[in-house]
């Protein structure tokens, strides 16, 4: 079952003390079974191979009839489990709400239950959100909001199915200093050194929180808001999709019932598929579905003008960036993506890229990472040489002795190879093993 604070401080320090430890033992091994105790990687992979069924039939089809997400009651825990990892959780809670999906009782409670808490810490995020909007107001700063904070805003039917664990806002670069003077009069503390150059920053709401639940939503959960001056897309060494270049029209957004600015077309496309390439485990299914429903907004609304798309590819450099993504959701629901865009995205994207991506599954994920993935975006042998020098000499959350440590423990456990992982033949074989 999901875990949750406690209601006094100690079974609170409790589950604070588990969940950080049950963190920790994940990030070293990449077993789920460490992050969630009697679930198996077998089990997620049958899960996310029937999320991505039922999504798939949703958004291929008009109007289709109610589909049924299939799972024993033994299996909602798994379910829910694998539904809150891909972003999907609250999203599914929110189509059996609406009768569009049927699931047994106990997974159906469960999703919905993400939905609920999902919909509550939104309705919080709001409330600690807005002493900060009142204070750049005061300052005249405008915030350009982006990702999360805006998709769930501009293109879901409830802002309850969006996960989202920080509010991104940009600012003009010579309104910094205003704008950290406005948050640190609002109660904010920045978070860590952050980076210079260009400037980025988190900073923590008042009343410092750790996460209640890490195997559903949780309005408690912790939230930041993080703070920059550009929007280009740091893919390492040098490598960046320079979306500054295209930033262009915005347009006013209601956020915590303040006047905010929200990019447009193509810069919200570009945003979304570049960032989700930079994180391609993490909630991976849910970002490829918010893009299809983005484009299919956009399109209805003549918002996205797919010859606009091609010359900002052209203008930012950043094609091979949105290859990923792109090629991803045109695998989830073909017809999505303008072919001339695929085409150059594809024509831009290092052959390590192309192959990465071409062997994934838009609900896959896997502690597999070949060498190849790890260094898809290098561009050449001078380019793969630097990036193998910086990752040697990168500082993580994990510490130089505990990255080793994880590194050993993979290369034991025979989850490093050479060529990127096929995902689709892991799902299989997880599959079967599940059943059998």
């Amino acid at each position: 079952m999901p875990i949750h604070a406690g209601t006094n401080d100690a079974g609170a320090a409790r589950d604070e003390a588990d969940i950080a430890s049950r963190v920790r033992r994940f990030q070293l091994s990449g077993d789920v079974a460490d992050l969630w105790p009697g679930v198996t990687a077998a089990a997620v992979a049958e899960a996310r191979a029937e999320i991505e069924r039922v999504t798939t039939v949703l958004l291929r089809q008009t109007n289709p009839a109610p589909v049924e997400l299939s799972a024993s009651d033994h299996q909602a825990r798994v379910f829910s489990c694998a539904a809150f990892a891909s972003g999907t959780g609250a999203l599914l809670g929110f189509w059996i709400e609406q009768h569009r999906v049927t699931a047994p009782a106990r997974l159906a409670a469960m999703l919905l239950e993400q939905l609920s808490q999902n919909r509550q810490f939104i309705a919080r995020v709001d409330g600690e959100l807005a002493p900060a909007l009142d204070a750049f107001a005061a300052m005249e700063i405008v915030p350009l909001v982006i990702k999360g904070a805006h998709t769930a805003r501009a293109y879901w039917d409830d802002v309850g199915v969006r996960p989202i664990a920080d509010v991104d806002l940009v600012i003009p670069a010579p309104r910094v200093a205003d704008a950290e003077r406005a948050l640190a009069e609002a109660g904010f503390a920045p978070g860590g050194a952050g980076l210079q150059e260009p400037y980025k920053r988190d900073w923590m709401p008042p009343g410092a929180r750790t996460p209640a639940s890490i195997e559903r939503p949780d309005a408690r959960n912790p939230w930041q808001i993080d703070l920059h001056v550009s929007l280009d897309q740091d893919f390492g060494c040098g490598a960046s999709a320079r979306l500054d270049r295209t930033l262009g029209d915005t347009r006013d957004l209601t956020l915590a019932g303040r006047r905010v600015l929200a990019p447009e077309q193509p810069l919200t496309l570009l945003l979304l598929a570049t960032h989700a390439a930079r994180h391609l485990d993490s909630m991976r299914l849910f970002r490829i579905i918010e893009l299809v429903e983005v484009i299919r907004r956009d399109t209805r609304a003549r918002r996205l003008d797919w010859d606009r798309v091609v010359d900002a590819l052209h203008v930012t450099q950043s094609a091979a960036y949105a290859f990923p993504l792109l090629h991803l959701a045109e695998q989830l629901v073909p017809g999505t993506v303008d072919e001339r865009v695929r085409q150059h995205c594809a024509s831009a994207a290092t052959w390590g890229v192309r192959h990465t991506v071409r062997r994934m599954i838009p609900s896959g994920s896997s502690s597999r990472h070949g060498l190849v993935r790890e260094f898809m975006w290098a561009r050449g042998p001078i380019d793969l040489s630097r990036r193998v020098v910086a990752r040697v000499l990168a500082r993580d959350s994990l510490g130089v002795r505990q990255r080793w440590l994880r590194l050993a423990r993979r290369a034991l456990d025979g989850l490093i190879s050479i060529r990127a992982p096929d995902e689709r033949a892991i799902t299989s074989s997880g599959v079967r093993a599940s059943r059998s």
